[in-house]
């Protein structure tokens, strides 16, 4: 058996960088440029009886082959263990496997949306503190800007434009 080595990604196709390789109308094609650089990055850092697998979901809940594959090796791991003394029939074990298989999908699935809806909670905390609105809907209570650093703000935007292009 080979020692498995896993690095997981939770990826958004609707960032600018995954929008710029057509990932809005592609779907997986971020989980699979995220897939190929992590492999790429860590293959050639496995040994002897290693082995690697990237798992990438995107957040909208597509997940990468390879993920996929990874949770039907487990899936089939259970079924193994579940069947030691193999009393089941084919059609049997094919059936567990499947409910395994859509057990840990649906585990990935929820773990994704969690871990989205606290990022977004994260964002709204650190965007209330930041304009120390403390939950508040009025604008008058946000910080104002002077004059001299809406300009520097202004300035430092012109300059990463004119760089990005």
């Amino acid at each position: 058996k080979a020692e498995l080595h896993i690095d997981v990604a939770i990826v958004a196709a609707h960032c600018d960088t995954a929008l710029g390789i057509g990932s809005w109308h592609n779907k997986g094609k971020w989980a699979d440029k995220t897939a190929k650089t992590k492999t790429a990055k860590y293959v050639p850092q496995m040994g002897q009886g290693q082995r690697f697998a990237p798992a990438v979901a995107e957040v909208h809940g597509h997940l990468h082959s390879d993920f996929r594959k990874l949770l039907r090796d487990l899936a089939e791991c259970k079924v193994d263990q579940s069947d030691r003394d193999s009393r089941l029939s084919t059609s049997e074990r094919n059936m567990l496997l499947g409910i395994f298989v859509n057990d840990l999908y649906q585990l990935v699935s929820v773990a994704v949306q969690k871990g989205t809806a606290m990022n977004v909670r994260n964002v709204r905390s650190l965007l209330l503190a930041h304009h120390s609105m403390q939950g508040h809907r009025s604008r008058r209570r946000a910080p104002r800007v002077s004059y001299a650093r809406a300009l520097s703000f202004i300035g430092s935007e012109e300059r990463f434009r004119t760089r990005a292009f």
